[in-house]
């Protein structure tokens, strides 16, 4: 039987809830939604599914863009594919991983 992941935004707020080991401030920016993964995958999958959203709502408000792109820089989303391919790398024979971070993008 398999099990999809469901991704839940949990919020988009700096304010920190449901902790999981390791993590982080960015924890309210974060999409959750890929707890079967090594911790690692997921830290990643879940900073690329949020790098992906907020990517996306850019180019309206400029009060929001402005909020956006801080929201951004928190998640360190500049870097974000870098880390993307060495998680891909690293777990290339894992299609659940691999999976994911397909997912994650495509937010």
């Amino acid at each position: 039987m398999k099990v999809a992941a469901i991704l839940i935004v949990i919020s988009f707020t700096a304010c920190s809830t449901m902790q999981h080991p390791g993590a982080d401030a960015n924890e309210g920016l974060l999409v959750t939604g890929f707890p079967h993964l090594p911790v690692d995958a997921r830290d990643i999958a879940e900073r690329f599914a949020s790098c992906s959203h907020f990517f996306g709502e850019i180019g309206g408000d400029p009060d929001r863009d402005k909020e956006i792109m801080g929201f951004l820089a928190q998640l360190r989303c500049g870097s974000i594919e870098k880390e993307v391919a060495a998680m891909r790398s690293k777990y290339a024979s894992n299609k659940a991983v691999q999976d994911a971070l397909d997912r994650a993008g495509s937010l």
